[in-house]
C-alpha cells in the first residue's frame, strides 16, 4: 500500500476508537449495574435467575 503517514495514522486512530468505544460501554453499563441495584433487581426479574 502507498499511504502516506498521516492517512495510517488516521486509519489507525478510528479502529482503535471503534473497538474502545465497545470496551468503554461494556464497562459504563457494568457500572450503572453496580451503582443502581434497583436494575439489577429488574435483570433478574427478566431472567428469571434467582
Amino acid at each position: 500500500m502507498n499511504t502516506g503517514l498521516k492517512r495510517k495514522n488516521y486509519d489507525f486512530h478510528n479502529i482503535l476508537g471503534f473497538y474502545m468505544m465497545s470496551l468503554g460501554l461494556v464497562i459504563a453499563l457494568t457500572g450503572i449495574m453496580w451503582a443502581f441495584p434497583i436494575l439489577d433487581r429488574g435483570n433478574a426479574a427478566d431472567t428469571k435467575s434467582e
